[in-house]
């Protein structure tokens, strides 16, 4: 049980990373081998889970805006 438990938490680990990078729960969970719906399944299941995936998409969305700024500015 502990390596099942280890196992989950580094695939939780690893769908937050991609998820602060893409900003897209769809494409990160195919990232990481697993489907959406396991995704969203652990994010009712798990509180602490679902602040860090808040977490994510702030990230997501704050990398979004800055690139979005610097293409305005300085051009694509």
């Amino acid at each position: 049980m502990i390596e099942a438990s280890t196992t989950q938490h580094s695939l939780k680990e690893a769908f937050l990373e991609a998820l602060a990078s893409t900003g897209n729960a769809t494409s990160s969970a195919r990232k990481i081998g697993i489907g959406r719906s396991t995704a969203y399944s652990w994010r009712l299941s798990d509180p602490d889970f679902a602040s860090r995936w808040e977490d994510a998409i702030a990230m997501a969305t704050d990398r979004l805006a800055f690139e979005a700024r610097r293409r305005a500015l300085d051009g694509v």
